[in-house]
């Protein structure tokens, strides 16, 4: 009937954005967010609010611009500081997701972090269940999961382990960027929705290089730039756009995320909801179903009778 051919369509569409929203939310993570200093257990209600300030006045001139070592250090101040953002042992958002590509107006997703570097996003489209997840080593997609059945596990492809053990996780991009092995640097400065910007360059230790616009006024993210990896493997670079700064529980968070995977590209929202810290992930979030194992750039091994790769 028609409503299965709804459904249908519906896990088809979300099984070829779900990258794009998974890229775009593990790379978002520390995004904005200033960590308390004693752990928050309960999932606390995100109310979207309009954008902190307006940047105005002119930026500095060349010879009078910050360097790229004070712009993070002034931007770790503005999300709470260091030593108590790593206090943060996993994070959890819930919300949904806004897109013109998707048969239905919007669907829900469900995001699990955890250090070092674990995370699972969920999509659920009209009760079929896209899953992504990565244990920090290895990595795995499950489509079309529901009541008729467990649904395809596909491992992750080289070019996607590559990129996803490159992410910055909890800590979002500009965090411990040296320490991790990468380098830092002024790229100018820029206009992102009438807020004047600073860019920041980030070039990790494996070659990938990502772009950081901080808002001007409040040290803030507005954008970033990340290469990801796209349809049928190819590379594209996924903007995200941060807006509706909120101050909840004492982290400064945005409440809405707009992804796009190339200019004048129509973006996805994903709206906050609700956030959880510090709650215990069960290590089971992050494991393969039963007789499948998630090995890299190739077919699971084990029982594909629940599901063998797409």
């Amino acid at each position: 009937g028609s409503g299965a051919t709804a459904a249908h369509d519906a896990r088809l569409k979300v099984c070829a954005i779900g990258l794009t929203y998974a890229l775009a939310t593990f790379a978002a993570i520390g995004t904005g967010c200033a960590a308390p200093a004693i752990p928050v257990t309960a999932a606390t209600a995100v109310t979207p609010a309009a954008d902190v300030g307006t940047s105005v006045g002119p930026l500095p001139t060349n010879s009078q611009l910050p360097s790229a070592a004070t712009l993070v250090e002034r931007n770790l101040a503005a999300r709470g500081g260091v030593a108590a953002w790593h206090k943060i042992r996993s994070m959890v958002w819930t919300g949904r997701i806004d897109s013109s590509r998707l048969p239905v107006p919007s669907v829900h997703f469900t995001m699990y972090q955890g250090r070092p570097n674990r995370s699972r996003f969920e999509i659920d489209a009209m009760g079929s269940l896209s899953v992504r997840v990565f244990d920090g080593t290895q990595g795995f997609t499950i489509r079309g999961a529901g009541p008729q059945g467990p649904g395809s596990v596909e491992p992750f492809s080289p070019l996607e382990l590559a990129f996803a053990r490159q992410a910055p996780g909890i800590d979002g991009p500009l965090m411990d960027a040296t320490e991790r092995g990468g380098r830092i640097s002024l790229d100018g400065t820029d206009v992102v929705d009438g807020h004047r910007t600073y860019v920041v360059q980030v070039r990790l230790a494996g070659g990938e290089v990502d772009h950081v616009w901080l808002d001007a006024r409040t040290y803030l993210e507005r954008k970033l730039e990340r290469n990801a990896v796209g349809p049928g493997g190819r590379p594209v670079a996924v903007l995200m756009y941060y807006h509706g700064y909120k101050v909840v529980d004492g982290l400064t968070v945005p409440s809405t995320i707009e992804t796009a995977s190339r200019p004048g590209m129509r973006p996805d929202r994903i709206v906050i909801e609700r956030m959880n810290f510090n709650a215990p992930l069960s290590p089971r979030l992050f494991e393969p179903p039963a007789g499948v194992t998630a090995t890299a750039g190739g077919a699971g091994a084990g029982d594909h009778s629940r599901g063998g790769g797409a």
